[in-house]
């Protein structure tokens, strides 16, 4: 393998704005990310790490960064059902 073809293990922070200017694409966002999830986190490929930041109103970290697929789909799962875009804007 050439140098350039080699994987390096990256963090990732997905960051979703889950307020009320957000309602209608908080499903959309959370299904990218999902289908990123899904495609490049797990036991196949290792070299992504993933966390969750919701910032409805106020920061809070929704899921510490880690390599687990089910842990990160149950974040964005949170986020999906109490993310509905009632939060308050600043």
């Amino acid at each position: 393998m050439a140098d350039k073809d080699k994987v390096t293990s990256s963090s990732i922070v997905f960051a979703v704005d889950t307020s009320g200017s957000m309602s209608s694409i908080i499903s959309t966002a959370i299904q990218q990310t999902r289908d990123f999830v899904g495609t490049y986190v797990g036991p196949e490929s290792w070299q992504y790490k993933v966390g969750l930041i919701d910032f409805g109103g106020s920061a809070e970290i929704t899921q510490t960064i880690t390599q687990d697929r089910r842990t990160i789909l149950s974040g964005l799962q949170y986020l999906l059902d109490n993310g509905n875009g009632s939060g308050a804007e600043d």
